[in-house]
């Protein structure tokens, strides 16, 4: 009896996503041990078995490098949450930690969540038990633990990378973090708290850094997310007098206020049907689009995709109504994960309870003239590198020459799904346009955002692979 903890899908390895589940012993309760499984986009495993296969509950954090995070508890009295550290090909990084492992004495596994910001420092809330005389009595107070984007507990956040907080960790929804703006923490009844990433009070939040937002405080608090200006983006939960329930969007700003600016100031109702048993929405944000996930139906048998601008506003592009169904689910799935790839693909993973077993899926939805060599954050970009510079030339010539693509790279320039001399010389034009503002050999383009216009083409969106676990 297998329940999954969690699906990610990681940073680029040779130029595919990686996808990590995490696994434990359902039968055992929180003491089940568990493993987390590694594969490619193809479905190729590349690991079956990464980490420690003693953790407890473990989930997965993808790192900025294309490397992972496994979290979760390990031994018995005195506790420890236990880091562990692998590269992109699921080997174990030596210079993180000991052997790359890193353990927090006194912490448990039974209420973990992490995040990843855009730096790569990475957000862990669990329960610390290090002040107490007995852990297994369940007492115990929430800590936020800090690791730094080089995978070393961050001495610049609060006490040596950790921050207590003596609240019960439980009352914790969920963690949302940004690089510029820090970490928003959500308790029940939609009471919000923000930290720095110095692991001090934002005290322009709310009152002395907690929030109670006017009108969403009575509602139950799903997922979220926070932008560098601190803008917040949220999925809450009503209840309805007659006991069933639905789901609005809602925007706070930088002072944890209701966004007045947003749909008027009011949450926007998500056309859902609620269905107890698969209720699980998830929300990813890109390039101004707000896509939202779950399952729809009375069994569950569709997952409902909606689109909205950050204005709360359906994009009615996206299904003639801002919805759209698709016939993943005919044995009833909740929604597990949703992500914009950095090719700007939507990955979905799904949950299915078969008995005590929960199976997983992981759908790729591209464009039919979606073309995995082109760059949909930076056109020009061939390398990644964020510059336009003549590199990239070299390296579609290099190609051109060579006859086939190196996966590193990304040399489809006009999205023609072909390598050709064109390629190299839409890059040269717009070096000989910007040659004013070319400093050694490179240039100040700033890139635009993916492009997500497939998303909008009744006859684009389709199914790329369906990879199970």
């Amino acid at each position: 009896a297998q329940m999954i903890e969690s699906i990610e899908l990681a940073a680029t390895y040779r130029g595919s996503p990686l996808i990590a589940t995490g696994w434990r012993d359902y039968g055992k309760g929180i003491s089940g041990t568990g493993r987390v499984h590694l594969t490619d986009d193809t479905g190729t495993r590349l690991a079956s078995t990464l980490g420690s296969a003693q953790l407890r509950r473990p989930i997965t954090i993808g790192a900025k490098d294309g490397g992972w995070y496994v979290i979760g508890g390990t031994g018995s009295n005195p506790y420890a949450i236990e880091v562990q550290r692998f590269n992109a090909d699921a080997s174990r990084d030596s210079n993180f930690g000991e052997n790359g492992i890193l353990a927090v004495q006194g912490s448990y596994p039974d209420h973990i969540i992490a995040r990843l910001d855009e730096s790569g420092a990475v957000t862990i809330v669990a329960s610390d038990y290090a002040t107490s005389a007995d852990p297994d009595a369940g007492v115990g107070v929430a800590v936020i633990i800090r690791l730094s984007p080089e995978g070393r507990l961050d001495s610049e956040f609060a006490d040596a990378g950790m921050l207590r907080l003596y609240e019960k960790p439980a009352a914790i929804l969920d963690v949302m973090v940004s690089k510029k703006f820090g970490i928003v923490l959500v308790y029940r009844n939609t009471i919000l708290q923000a930290f720095s990433n110095r692991g001090t009070p934002i005290l322009e939040f709310g009152t002395n850094g907690v929030a109670m937002p006017e009108g969403i405080t009575r509602r139950e608090w799903v997922t979220g997310e926070v932008d560098h200006a601190g803008n917040i983006f949220g999925i809450v939960r009503e209840y309805y007098s007659d006991f069933t329930q639905g789901y609005s969007l809602v925007k706070l700003n930088s002072q944890g206020s209701v966004d007045q600016s947003f749909a008027g100031g009011q949450t926007v109702t998500l056309p859902w049907e609620w269905n107890t048993a698969y209720d699980s929405p998830e929300m990813a944000i890109q390039s101004g689009i707000i896509l939202l996930a779950n399952a729809h139906g009375r069994h569950a048998s569709t997952v409902r995709l909606l689109a909205y601008d950050l204005d709360g506003q359906p994009i009615k592009e996206f299904g003639g109504s801002g919805a759209r169904d698709f016939d993943f689910a005919p044995n009833g799935e909740s929604v597990a994960g949703l992500e914009f790839a950095e090719d700007g693909s939507i990955w979905l993973s799904l949950k299915e309870r078969r008995g005590f077993d929960e199976i997983g899926t992981v759908y790729r939805l591209i464009g039919s003239a979606h073309s995995q060599m082109h760059n949909w954050y930076d056109p020009l970009d061939v390398n990644r590198d964020n510059l336009i510079s003549p590199l990239d030339v070299l390296l579609v010539i290099n190609q051109l020459n060579a006859g086939g693509w190196d996966r590193l790279t990304r040399p489809d320039i006009n999205n023609d799904d072909s390598i050709t001399p064109l390629d190299s010389l839409l890059i040269i034009n717009y070096l000989n346009q910007h040659s004013s503002s070319l400093s050694d050999g490179e240039s100040d383009h700033a890139t635009q955002g993916v492009d997500l216009s497939w998303l909008f083409d009744e006859d684009e969106l389709r199914l790329r692979s369906r990879l199970p676990y």
